[in-house]
């Protein structure tokens, strides 16, 4: 019963969120947009993304046992990304770990161990892509500029922890309950 009621406030607020977002748009604005894009850029865009669901397919594929076919985690990673863009607080994500339980028969801990993995390299890209643009931007305010520089800050931090627990794995452990530990929130 407290399953099906996370379900349907999930659902209702992600319909909510959607019926607000689509009462702010302006249906002759979009189609005069698309209209002034050529038929052939649309179609090239369309392709490119799904290129992306591809990759990210061939990804998910490196990161699980090898007798896992592509042809069955395209379905999953398309599905995964539909439920990460419909339902809100990334509640998405569970949609990964329940398609690989169901469809591919992987367990619960691998599915999300996969999923983690995943989700480092995409905050690795993502902070690498940011401290690039950050480089190139002419930022006008000193408060953006000081936000930009605390955010690199934090994207390095991680970054650089991230390392750490790849280079350093028992003791990274050893170090981080250590630390839950002294804050008091090891059982946590």
């Amino acid at each position: 019963m407290k399953k099906d009621v996370a379900k349907w406030c999930s659902l209702g607020m992600g319909a909510i969120l959607l019926s607000w977002l689509l009462s702010q748009l302006d249906v002759a604005e979009v189609l005069a947009t698309l209209r002034a894009i050529p038929p052939s850029l649309l179609l090239l865009g369309f392709v490119s993304y799904l290129a992306g669901f591809a990759f990210r397919a061939i990804r998910f594929r490196l990161l699980l046992p090898k007798d896992q076919p592509v042809r069955h985690l395209l379905p999953i990673v398309l599905a995964h990304y539909a439920a990460l863009n419909l339902i809100p607080a990334r509640l998405g994500e569970l949609s990964y770990i329940f398609l690989l339980k169901k469809v591919n028969q992987i367990s619960t801990g691998r599915s999300v161990s996969n999923l983690l993995a995943a989700r480092v390299f995409d905050h690795v890209t993502i902070s690498t892509m940011f401290l690039v643009s950050v480089c190139f931007l002419d930022v006008p305010t000193p408060w953006i500029k000081t936000l930009s520089l605390t955010v690199s800050g934090l994207f390095v931090a991680t970054c650089a922890l991230i390392a750490l627990l790849f280079a350093y794995q028992s003791r990274y452990v050893l170090w981080l309950r250590g630390v839950l530990r002294v804050l008091k929130l090891e059982r946590s």
